[in-house]
């Protein structure tokens, strides 16, 4: 993702910085997977969330974009899984039910206006290990994408490095990341 030109010293050091705040973000969503509560993955839906607009992936275009750019970097399967109806879509499911349905809606239902679209209900399936599905394998009872808790969150921590590292090579990310950052401060418990 190389632009031709690196972050200066002072960028990539607040981008250090930076990237150990969402490393640590990213293994506390890993940790709380340990008590199986579904609200890990409000946590993880929200952490993406604020990465894709941090990183200036804006809006369900944008979402889409970051998903298939960033996150396939970890796991393809994010752009590459297929429906039983032949839809390429999660990067989009994923904006209108986790980030759109989960994270400003508490609910795996899209809203009408997320419906109208293309979001769809029962698109993804959420569930732990202790369930024996595989991650971003599809639920064939109800044409889903499943979403392993432990898989996703070690999957988000993989992405908050590659990003990162993405944007020590990449000038215009890093000031985009830092300018964000430094614009709208993440929750801190200090």
């Amino acid at each position: 993702m190389g632009n031709g030109f690196e972050a200066n010293r002072e960028t990539r050091t607040k981008l250090d910085a930076k990237e150990q705040y969402f490393l640590d973000r990213a293994d506390e969503v890993v940790a709380h997977c340990r008590n199986h509560s579904a609200f890990v993955f409000l946590e993880a839906a929200a952490l993406l969330g604020y990465l894709a607009k941090a990183a200036g992936f804006e809006g369900s275009k944008g979402y889409g974009r970051f998903v298939r750019e960033q996150l396939q970097q970890v796991r393809p399967e994010y752009a590459t899984f297929q429906y039983a109806d032949g839809n390429e879509d999660l990067p989009e499911q994923m904006y209108y039910v986790l980030r759109c349905g989960l994270v400003h809606s508490f609910s795996l239902v899209p809203d009408k206006a997320a419906r109208s679209h293309g979001g769809r209900v029962r698109s993804i399936v959420l569930c732990h290990r202790n369930a024996g599905l595989n991650h971003l394998s599809r639920h064939v009872e109800v044409d889903a994408a499943v979403f392993v808790a432990e898989d996703f969150a070690e999957d988000l921590h993989a992405l908050v490095g590659r990003l990162f590292e993405n944007a020590r090579q990449n000038g215009v990310l890093a000031n985009h990341i830092v300018r964000h950052l430094d614009d709208h401060p993440p929750i801190s418990s200090t």
